[in-house]
Order: structure tokens, then sequence, then C-alpha cells
């Protein structure tokens, strides 16, 4: 059999991903390459790029490890008759980045953190950090003021400890109120988020969203803004049929 006919780049991708999954810290480019004595670097490089791309591994900025993507993980639970939120939810998330043109995410409130659900980023738009990354600064995330908006005064407390302030908390319950938030003093001065709640039957669950750069006119705001919110519907209700 010719190398081409054996596939050698599917087997080389299995081969990575069986070993990450036996190294939960993380693997580093040396140790993988290490795997494939009779390819070069420049191949290897390549393979983590586009599993990388495709999600089905990981390697956050700055650190040098690679570990097991959160695609892999969902694929994984699949596989064993499980469907994570991600999978539900993807395809709601991409429908409303393909439907308003800005990236779109999906958030939870997961050890007091601010955890990247699931994405869809489009070319030439904000371009979110990847899926299972997590966000902690509360005071001013449009998604994470969602999370915080649902949460009762003990937890917020505990995760915004001296940044809570009389204004943050009106802010808070004004997002029930409304069941959306348009957020354009985030933590990035050049970016607006539009971001409404997702619920579980009856339990709030998460924050579905999307970000722009600068600030539409209001025509296009109230527009985006009605996606949005009938994104989070549709969400809430793929999730009640699970």
């Amino acid at each position: 059999m010719t190398e081409r006919g054996s596939m050698p780049g599917v087997r080389r991708a299995f081969k990575v991903l069986e070993n990450l999954a036996d190294n939960k810290d993380g693997m580093t480019f040396n140790e993988l390459s290490e795997l494939f004595p009779d390819a070069p670097p420049s191949t290897i490089s390549r393979l983590l790029k586009t599993l990388c791309e495709e999600n089905l591994v990981s390697k956050g900025a700055g650190e040098k490890n690679y570990r097991v993507g959160e695609r892999t993980k969902t694929l994984g639970e699949k596989i064993c008759g499980e469907i994570s939120r991600a999978e539900l939810l993807r395809p709601v998330v991409r429908e409303l980045a393909e439907q308003t043109g800005y990236s779109a995410a999906y958030f939870e409130l997961t050890d007091d953190t601010n955890k990247l659900i699931v994405k869809h980023d489009i070319p030439e738009a904000f371009h979110y950090m990847q899926e299972g990354h997590f966000n902690c600064n509360f005071a001013t995330h449009g998604c994470a003021k969602v999370l915080l908006a649902y949460q009762n005064t003990e937890t917020r407390k505990r995760i915004l400890g001296n940044k809570i302030n009389s204004n943050l908390l009106q802010e808070l319950e004004q997002v029930v109120a409304d069941g959306v938030i348009i957020n354009n003093k985030d933590d990035r001065e050049f970016v607006t988020r539009i971001a409404a709640p997702v619920f579980l039957k009856d339990e709030f669950t998460g924050a579905i969203g999307v970000t722009l750069f600068g600030t539409p006119d209001q025509s296009k705001l109230n527009e985006t803004v009605n996606m949005v919110t009938q994104a989070a519907q549709k969400a809430s209700e793929v999730l009640r049929k699970y």
C-alpha cells in the first residue's frame, strides 16, 4: 500500500489524539513530533494547525502544551450516547452568526468563571477565545453580566468581591427585566456585545450573544437585538427537548 493510499495524515491525527488523551497535562510540539520519526517537523506543524482549527486539539495563547480539544470531547460523548450542550447549541450559534454577520457564542457560569461553551467566528469580525476557555472579567463583559444577572446575591458577591456596586447591581436587575443586554462598555473599548439568557425549562443555564466592532446605527442595533433574543428562545427550546 502506498503512503498516499494509506492516508498517513489521518493515521497521524488519530495517534496525536490518542496520545493527548493519555496525557491530561498535554504534550509539547517536540513530544508529539517524536511520535513520528519519519515525518519532518513542518508536516507535524501543519497537522497540529489543522487539528487546532477544527477544535479537535487545543493550545491556548502563551501555552506550550497541546491538549485534547472540546470538539474531540464532544465526539466522545456522542459516541458514548451523550450529547453535550455545545453540540446541541452549535447550530443555533452558527445560525445567529450567519444571520447577523457577527461572531456569536454561548457562555455558562462554571466554577465562578465565564466559560465559552460553543462559538462561531465570522471572518473579518471579532474572534472569541477558544471553546472551553474562561474569562473572569464579570464587571464589564457583556455575556458575563447576563450570567451574573440570574445569580443570587451571595454568588454575585463571591464573584465580584470589591467590584460590586449599586450601579452594576441596577444594571443586572435591568438585564432580567429586559431579557437582553446591549453592552458597549466592555473590557474592550471598541466592541459592543449583545446577549440574552438561555433557559433549561424554567432554570437559567447560560447566555448567547454576538460581538461587533463599534456601535451600529439604531436600526441595525434593534435588528440585531431581535435576532439575539430569538436565538436565545430557540436555544432554550432546543435544550428543553433533551
